[in-house]
């Protein structure tokens, strides 16, 4: 049986609306009305996404009130009548009433539009119900992409996101910290609901919801989707991963071990992107050498080290939840020894035009480092507590140095790459860092060398 429309509001939404009410002191009466106030299919709980897009392929998110099965129609823009109905999608109880379809076979370069359809085919509402995406070209072009963290519910709404949508990025690249599942702390449960009840608290905010329609993403989490700080030894990480896992899917390394949520994709020949994994199988850092402690765990780092090295791109983005010229021991200093192990296999290896992007610090930077030869653009938050905020005389003013703060607004990172004439097809990316007014707060151009 295809999902199926009422008028009424959903018992499972209005559950959640009274649940956020009591949470923030709010009326239940006026989470109600305010949630009836907002245009919507009833059994629709939050618009469609895109996620992990390749050349060929593409990963659509749907949530629904409740049980129920259905498909999506696809095609290229502006081409409903040569659309198709893909496989049908179940969406129960034991997943949070989400569900992944895995589009393939998809033209390189092409914008695709999307919709849900009932479970016979019979499409539904074209707006809330609807979205787009553009699949990686394989040839070398001009593209831009976004990328940022740190989403805190109690710093709805979202606003940056609409910021972002205008830029028109490719794609997004989220660096983590999805949820802050811990906070606040008096009413933090480890358990799959309450997990669960944070996601959809996010996702819940339209300025978020519309993005992920129309801008395909790649997310990786952080801490707080488990709780501040856990390292491999935290026993609710498998639950932490399940509801991270149902509201922001991932393409691993391995598709056939879902735990596994490292992973690398190309756009353009010319840039390759690592997402790295590092929460799940680090050790609790420490301030000294570090010598047998690691990040990113045996398995990963061998991984990273084999794609790197095989790597043909111009570019090669590593993509960090924690920053890596940083020497806090939540980040990758305190794991100095492993940190020296990859600068050192990259210089050995002669890889050149590594760029790191970072998130967690709540602040942007450039924290590039001539001792390690490696780039390093640091951004966030999008909705957090600012890092400076209780430091004033430290915020950068009107422009940024290298290597000085920007964190006294929320930010994102828009990094565009180009092909130039005369530079003998060389690719250059440009990276601004954007603040909450739209104001350009630092930027940096990098040719890529031969």
């Amino acid at each position: 049986m295809g999902l199926m429309q009422t008028s009424a509001m959903p018992y499972r939404r209005r559950q959640f609306l009274l649940h956020l009410g009591a949470l923030f002191g709010a009326p239940a009466s006026l989470a109600i009305s305010t949630r009836e106030a907002t245009p919507a299919l009833p059994w629709l709980a939050f618009r469609p996404a895109a996620f992990d897009v390749t050349t060929d392929s593409a990963s659509i998110w749907l949530c629904a009130d409740g049980e129920g099965s259905a498909r999506i129609q696809y095609g290229a823009a502006g081409q409903w009548d040569r659309s198709t109905l893909s496989e049908l999608a179940t969406l129960s109880q034991s997943t949070d009433h989400t569900a992944i379809v895995r589009l393939k076979g998809l033209a390189d370069d092409t914008r695709y539009q999307y919709r849900i359809a009932d479970a016979d085919g019979k499409p539904r509402d074209a707006g809330f119900a609807s979205g787009s995406f553009a699949t990686a070209p394989v040839a070398n072009r001009d593209f831009s992409f976004a990328f940022s963290a740190d989403t805190h519910a109690r710093h709805r709404p979202f606003k940056l996101f609409e910021l972002m949508l205008e830029k028109k990025p490719d794609f997004f690249i989220h660096l983590g910290d999805t949820v802050y599942a811990d906070s606040p702390r008096s009413q933090f449960r480890p358990t799959l609901e309450h997990y669960r009840m944070k996601h959809r608290e996010i996702r819940s905010d339209p300025h978020l919801q519309r993005f992920l329609s129309e801008v395909p993403t790649f997310a990786i989490w952080d801490d707080h989707e488990v709780e501040n700080d856990f390292t491999a030894g935290h026993p609710a990480i498998a639950t932490g991963r399940q509801a991270f896992l149902e509201y922001w899917p991932v393409a691993g390394a391995l598709p056939n071990n879902p735990t596994i949520l490292y992973r690398h994709f190309k756009w353009t020949p010319a840039c390759e992107f690592f997402i790295l994994d590092t929460r799940q199988y680090r050790d609790v850092g420490e301030s000294g050498p570090g010598i047998g402690k690691t990040v990113l765990g045996a398995r990963q780092l061998e991984w990273l080290k084999r794609v790197l090295k095989a790597s043909s791109a111009q570019f090669k983005f590593i993509c960090s939840s924690v920053p890596f010229h940083h020497n806090g021991v939540d980040k990758w200093g305190g794991f100095k020894a492993e940190r020296r192990h990859l600068v050192e296999f990259i210089r050995d290896e002669r890889i050149r035009n590594v760029v790191i992007l970072s998130a967690d610090l709540h602040a942007a930077a450039d924290l590039s480092d001539e001792r390690t030869g490696l780039i390093e653009f640091l951004v966030g938050p999008i909705a957090a507590p600012l890092q400076l905020a209780s430091a004033p005389n430290a915020r950068t003013r009107d422009t940024a140095r290298p290597g000085s703060y920007v964190g006294d607004e929320y930010n994102f990172g828009l990094i565009r790459v180009t092909y130039p004439h005369g530079r003998d097809g060389r690719a250059t990316l440009r990276h601004q860092v954007i603040d909450a007014r739209n104001e350009i707060r630092y930027s940096r151009e990098i040719v890529a060398t031969g």
